[in-house]
């Protein structure tokens, strides 16, 4: 006999991994994760489908008459990849990728920082500090090494006032929010303090000097200073692979590391911390601080880099941009690698915020927050996505529906429903009949009982029929079924015998063969008595009634006008009726 030929090596190691991916892919919490990620991703998609709804309604032109369609709407989007607007793509993903982690590490911790708005305040405040007090006006070249400088005291004095939230929470008990929302306004009030014309003569630098910086009394600074092309591209670059990076780094942290193991830990309860011997106060600060420190960096790319020039404009209220990373985090389960792909979508948003406002649509600023936040609603609420399985559902559906015994069953439950509403309409009009009737009356309940009588028999007679019919015809599908099982049994059989030379049996599978003939002869024979069945329903339905009616179904038969008479030897109309109602007991 010939030697069967043995597996090489590398194909064993293939084997070997595909087996241990299957084990890994049907592990539960990794199903679990693979069902939250659908549900995001069903509740993103609905959410933009209505956007694109609002956004067509809501344009200047009118929908219904103007050549304007989600297609337009798409293309507008579209133009948010163009050459022309690759920068203003690239620091809006930087900055939003920072902003989401930041904000996702805090989750983890089980601490809400609310506080990036002013966290990224802080490293564009201590960035044009330092420019203005260096002289760097709107003429002036930025050095590379005075801007990387600026990024680390970004970063420093972040952590710290994130720092300081934290302290508070771990020391003092001051919830998270409480005083991120505090720190906020305060960091507003030195934004104001330092980059407010009318104050900041008397802060940091001469009154001759404001006019450089300070267009006006209220709106900040002017651009501070000229980068150069290919240093921006290098910070683009830098923040991308660093973005990376840290997504990498923070998911092998919280996925394989005992470090990781306890912070979610203490997220999820301080006592789990504690029993867990770690020191919850110091974790809370270190990581409200590290928080803080990634916001810097966004903030830091908000101001100095993002536009042509460094600016630092609105002073008066916190950063509304900021508040964006919780719904970013939110939106991608707090999941760092998902910050990746939410913080695109995101950026994709907010690029082509300028296009969808021009031409055809018209849409204001204003439209496209709202389209926005319907996206987030939905994103809000995508728990309600974890059962919603769209190819499973319309997969059994459609294999219930063309199942053989699906429409006879529910015919027989239709038809049972159908009797229990009859017999409880019917009982009814008997009990208003008993409640109603009286001398002035009688004649004409009387009559109307007779009507509703008959016409009840008639109702439960045809639908005993009709079920009759659906009965027989479930069993008959049942039949059919059995005999297609039976059907594909025996050709998997035969195609077994076929396959092994050495047991095969040619007569044996001649009498298979033989056998599988005789079963489709009775498949096609069964078919054919069902669609006899089916023309001549109506028909034997009509001469069964006429022939087989029965009135045996009410207990009291009522009896005719002449028998009565006959039986009774009573001769007047009212007699007659009298004991034609007793006869109903009513």
């Amino acid at each position: 006999m010939q030697e069967t030929k043995q597996p090489s090596k590398f194909m064993s190691l293939m084997s070997s991994f595909s087996k241990k991916m299957s084990q890994l892919v049907r592990l539960e919490s990794n199903r679990s994760l693979a069902r939250k990620v659908a549900s995001s991703l069903w509740a993103l998609l609905f959410g933009v489908l209505i956007s694109l709804i609002y956004m067509v309604f809501k344009g200047q032109l009118n929908p219904f008459v103007d050549s304007i369609s989600v297609s337009d709407i798409l293309k507008k989007i579209g133009e948010s990849f163009n050459v022309s607007n690759a920068d203003n793509f690239k620091f809006y993903f930087i900055i939003f990728g920072f902003a989401g982690l930041a904000s996702a590490i805090g989750f983890k911790a089980g601490l809400f920082n609310i506080g990036i708005s002013g966290q990224m305040m802080m490293a564009g405040l201590s960035s044009m500090a330092i420019f203005i007090s260096l002289n760097f006006d709107s003429t002036k070249t930025l050095p590379a090494g005075w801007l990387a400088f600026t990024l680390l005291l970004s970063i420093v004095l972040s952590f710290i006032i994130a720092s300081i939230a934290g302290a508070l929470k771990a020391y003092l008990n001051v919830h998270e929010v409480i005083s991120t929302i505090m720190l906020n306004w305060i960091v507003v009030g030195l934004a104001s303090l330092f980059f407010k014309k009318r104050a900041v003569g008397a802060i940091f630098i001469s009154k001759g000097r404001t006019e450089t910086f300070f267009a006006d009394d209220e709106n900040g600074t002017k651009s501070l200073g000229i980068i150069d092309d290919k240093v921006k591209l290098g910070f683009v670059i830098g923040g991308i692979i660093a973005l990376i990076l840290l997504v990498t780094i923070i998911t092998i942290i919280f996925n394989f590391t005992t470090l990781g193991y306890k912070i979610k830990m203490q997220g999820i309860s301080k006592t789990n911390g504690k029993y867990m011997g770690v020191n919850d106060k110091l974790t809370t600060v270190i990581v409200m601080g590290v928080s803080g420190a990634l916001a810097g960096v966004a903030g830091f790319y908000w101001y100095v880099l993002k536009e042509t020039a460094p600016v630092f404009g609105s002073v008066d209220t916190p950063l509304a941009l900021g508040f964006e990373s919780i719904a970013i985090s939110l939106l991608a389960l707090n999941a760092p690698v998902g910050i990746l792909f939410t913080s695109l979508f995101y950026t994709i948003i907010y690029s082509s915020k300028l296009y969808l406002t021009r031409g055809p649509l018209y849409l204001s600023e204003d439209d496209v927050s709202v389209a926005t936040a319907l996206i987030l609603y939905l994103a809000a609420i995508s728990q309600l996505f974890m059962t919603f399985k769209p190819y499973k559902f319309t997969k059994r559906a459609f294999a219930t529906m063309v199942h053989s015994e699906f429409i006879p069953t529910m015919k027989i439950h239709m038809l049972e429903s159908k009797k229990a509403r009859s017999i409880a309409s019917y009982s009814m009009a008997v009990h208003n009949i008993k409640m109603k009737i009286d001398q002035n009356n009688e004649t004409q309940l009387l009559n109307s009982l007779m009507a509703k009588n008959q016409k009840h028999a008639m109702n439960l007679h045809k639908i005993e029929v009709l079920k009759k019919f659906w009965l027989e015809k479930l069993e008959l599908a049942k039949e059919v079924q059995k005999q297609r099982q039976v059907l594909v049994d025996y050709k998997k059989a035969i195609k077994l015998e076929n396959k092994s030379a050495e047991t095969k049996d040619l007569q044996k599978i001649e009498m298979q063969k033989q056998q599988v003939a005789v079963y489709k002869t009775q498949i096609k024979d069964a078919k054919t008595v069902y669609k006899n069945l089916k023309l001549d329903k109506e028909t034997a339905f009509k001469f069964d009634y006429v022939d087989n009616f029965d009135y045996s179904i009410f207990k009291n038969k009522p009896e005719s006008h002449n028998s009565l008479i006959k039986k009774n030897e009573i001769r007047t109309k009212k007699h007659v009726k009298w004991i034609f109602r007793k006869s109903y007991e009513l």
